[in-house]
Parts: C-alpha cells; sequence; structure tokens
C-alpha cells in the first residue's frame, strides 16, 4: 500500500500489518496521485513539481521521469500517461 505526501515523498506501508516499509524520494514538492499499472510492478506518481515519475516497485526505485504540465489517469486495466510540455 503506498500513499501521497505533502512532504514530497511516497510512503510504502504493509498491507496486512500496516507497518512503515520505506520511504520513496524524488519529487521536489508535494506528491499529488498515485497508481499503479495493472501488473502491479510500476507506480506511477505525480507531483506538484509538475513531473511524473515511474517507480520500479520491486526495487523501489525510479526508472523515468517526465516533466512539464503533467496528468495521468487510470482505466481497469492500463495506465494512461499524458505530458503535455
Amino acid at each position: 500500500m503506498v500513499t501521497a505526501s505533502e512532504d514530497a515523498t511516497i510512503k510504502v506501508w504493509d498491507y496486512e500489518t500496516g507497518d512503515f516499509e520505506r520511504t520513496l524520494k524524488g519529487h521536489t514538492d508535494a506528491v499529488q496521485d498515485l497508481s499503479f499499472d495493472h501488473t502491479g510492478k510500476i507506480l506511477a506518481s505525480c507531483s506538484a513539481d509538475m513531473s511524473i515519475k515511474l517507480w520500479d516497485f520491486h526495487e523501489f526505485e525510479c526508472v523515468k521521469t517526465l516533466t512539464g504540465r503533467c496528468s495521468f489517469y487510470v482505466t481497469p486495466h492500463l495506465l494512461y500517461v499524458q505530458n503535455a510540455i
């Protein structure tokens, strides 16, 4: 389970126990939205810093950053990323 934070981080929690596991850092402003792809392997985060970051959720590292005026939305099976620079 993940939560977006005003402190520009993403918090990862254990789904069963609710225990805090780790913090993902990379954004420079508040994280506003989070979404997993249909496999659960990629996490997308959208921030007030005008970037979208794609995270490898097994390695807990950022694998791609899209910058500009950003937004994303989710359908039941696909994550669509829109990047308008």
